[in-house]
């Protein structure tokens, strides 16, 4: 091998590392995203059947106005079911 053949091969194997460097930050935040998004998902749906199906009105906000964390199966959610506006009764004209 001569002294170009040499240097040629040390700056590929330079721009793939460096290339691979670049890339490894975003696969391992897709994967760590991939592991959190459906705990997260399958949380929410809980939550959202949970109030669908809840009797009075007006006990929403009081029951379910906290901050609830979970990581007994898998990644640590955590879940805020703290209301953004007040509660409007329906037809209340808003």
């Amino acid at each position: 091998m001569t002294l170009i053949e040499v240097m040629i091969a040390l700056a590929i194997i330079t721009t793939s590392m460096l290339g691979l460097g670049a890339f490894l930050p975003n696969l391992v935040h897709g994967s760590a995203n991939g592991t959190m998004l459906p705990a997260a998902s399958a949380l929410a749906v809980t939550r959202i059947q949970t109030i669908t199906v809840w009797p009075a009105y007006s006990s929403l906000a009081p029951t379910f106005n906290a901050t609830e964390t979970t990581g007994l199966t898998g990644p640590a959610i955590s879940r805020d079911s703290r209301p953004s506006v007040s509660p409007q009764p329906i037809g209340s004209g808003r």
